[in-house]
């Protein structure tokens, strides 16, 4: 989470498609973490930035969310 708008701008402008911006939330692929660690770092942005661990689910279908629901429920 990047609580400085000049650092939204500047994720938005190296990273462009490859990241979502909801709000002041960054939203960055596990395979760029090094590269925004890295610009975290140049841009001396250490201060204002806060990581936090996201999980997504990605459906087929509602049949398949539908099976993973139940299945979690009997967990």
């Amino acid at each position: 989470m990047l609580h400085d708008q000049n650092d939204l701008i500047a994720c938005a402008l190296v990273f462009n498609d490859d990241i979502e911006i909801e709000g002041k939330l960054v939203i960055v692929p596990s395979a760029l973490r090094g590269m925004v660690d890295d610009l975290i770092e140049q841009m001396s942005m250490e201060d204002p930035v806060e990581w936090i661990e996201l999980l997504g689910m990605r459906f087929w279908d509602s049949d398949d969310e539908r099976a993973f629901n139940e299945e979690l429920d009997t967990v």
